[in-house]
């Protein structure tokens, strides 16, 4: 009788047991949520704050649509002229006084320029990219890449690399064992 009465309370104990650590672990993933829940809401801005719960109508709202407060509150737009003290000048933005060269730029020269430098690098980078397989392949004319939809222009003809079946562009009055294939640089037949 009594190995059976300890056999029960190790049953119980054991059971106890399982209901403790079940509930530690819903404890622990409620914290883990609460901590992830805190991380996101300070990333986007909001906070648990009371201040910060009440919404006060004077108060502008971001583009998040949060609140901002009065540090992040943006400078007025400018006031009317009529409004403005005679002896107030005004004052060119930082951004215009750091780059002396282009003041006078509107952003879609800026643009301009920026894709004519981006076109340079990637010339440049074409460039040595040519060179460093040269340096392990030789000096290869390699055909040009054919992607599904695009034209075939009149001066090229479509050409099957034999080794890997890529579509490959060549010009139509050269001959295709001149270029090797774009995609294996195996000789093009």
């Amino acid at each position: 009788m009594g190995n059976i009465v300890s056999g029960v309370w190790i049953l119980v104990f054991i059971i106890i047991m399982a209901r403790v650590s079940t509930a530690s672990k819903k404890v622990k993933d409620r914290r883990e949520r609460a901590l992830k829940e805190k991380d996101v809401n300070q990333q986007v801005g909001l906070t648990n704050d009371k201040k910060s719960l009440a919404f006060n109508p004077a108060m502008p709202i971001d583009q998040y649509g949060r609140q901002q407060t009065p540090a992040q509150k943006r400078p007025s737009q400018s006031r009317p002229a009529q409004n403005r003290p005679a002896t107030a000048q005004r004052t060119q933005p930082a951004s215009a006084a750091a780059k002396p060269g282009e003041e006078n730029m509107s952003t879609t020269e800026m643009l301009a320029k920026k894709a004519q430098l981006d076109q340079v690098e990637h010339q440049k980078e074409q460039f040595e990219h040519r060179q460093h397989e040269r340096m392990y392949y030789g000096n290869y004319n390699y055909a040009r890449r054919y992607l599904l939809g695009d034209t075939v222009a009149a001066t090229d003809k479509l050409v099957y690399c034999p080794n890997c079946a890529a579509e490959n562009l060549v010009k139509i009055h050269e001959n295709p064992a001149k270029y090797h294939c774009y995609f294996c640089r195996e000789k093009l037949s």
